[in-house]
C-alpha cells in the first residue's frame, strides 16, 4: 500500500484494530490471518508513518508485528506511531499500552507516553519521555483569509514539529500536514471552507 504527498489510507480488521497511513508512506501486508482464535498481522514498513489502533484483546494469540529495514515493533492491543526516515532510521512513539522495539540483538519496552528511535546498524535507544504538544499560541475560531497561519508555542528541548490540520477529529483526513522548525508558524494556502482539526 502507498500513499502519494497528499494522500492517507486505513486498514481495518476485523478484530476493530487499525493502521492509518500517513502520506508518503509505502507498507506491505505480509500476513492477516486467524490463529487460535485470534488475530496475526505482520507488515513491513519501508518509509514513512503509521498510526496503530489496537482494542486490548482477551485472546493472547492476537499480535500484530512491524518490521522495518532496522527494527521490529511487536504489540498487543495498543496505540502507537511508527516512523520510517529516509536514512532508514525508526522512531516508535507510544500513545497508549506498551510496544517492544528490538534490533541488532536488543530489545526495549516502550510505555505510554515514551518513544525511541532506532538508528541503523544501532540497538534501539534507551526509550524516553515523549515531549507535550506544542500549544496553538493565536488561534481563532474562524478564518476568513487565506493564507491560514497559527504560530505554536514552543516546547522547551523539541527539534522540529510535525503539524497536521484535518478534515477529522481522529486526524483520517489530512488536509495539510507540515515538519515545522520551533518558531515557524503552520500555514497553508491550499483550503476550501470547512471545519479543520489541529
Amino acid at each position: 500500500v502507498r500513499t502519494g504527498p497528499d494522500g492517507s489510507a486505513e486498514l481495518s480488521f476485523e478484530d476493530n484494530s487499525s493502521l492509518l497511513l500517513r502520506p508518503n508512506t509505502e507498507l506491505d501486508v505480509t500476513t492477516v490471518q486467524r490463529e487460535s482464535g485470534g488475530f496475526v498481522k505482520n507488515f513491513f514498513l519501508g518509509i514513512g508513518r503509521i498510526i496503530s489502533k489496537a482494542v486490548k484483546q482477551a485472546n493472547l494469540s492476537s499480535r500484530l508485528e512491524i518490521r522495518t529495514e532496522t527494527a521490529v515493533a511487536g504489540t498487543r492491543g495498543t496505540r502507537f506511531g511508527l516512523t520510517v526516515l529516509e536514512d532508514r532510521t525508526t522512531r516508535a512513539e507510544v500513545q497508549e499500552g506498551t510496544i517492544r522495539v528490538s534490533a541488532m540483538g536488543k530489545e526495549v519496552e516502550v510505555r505510554e507516553g515514551e518513544g525511541t528511535i532506532v538508528k541503523q546498524g544501532m540497538p534501539p535507544a534507551q526509550p524516553s519521555r515523549l515531549l507535550p504538544q506544542p500549544a496553538p499560541a493565536d488561534l481563532k475560531s474562524r478564518y476568513a483569509a487565506l493564507p491560514v497561519t497559527i504560530e505554536l508555542a514552543r516546547v522547551e528541548g523539541a527539534l522540529q514539529y510535525r503539524a497536521a490540520l484535518t478534515r477529522d477529529r481522529d486526524g483520517r483526513d489530512i488536509a495539510a500536514e507540515k515538519i515545522l522548525a520551533p518558531g515557524e508558524a503552520f500555514q497553508t494556502a491550499d483550503l476550501q471552507d470547512g471545519t479543520y482539526f489541529l
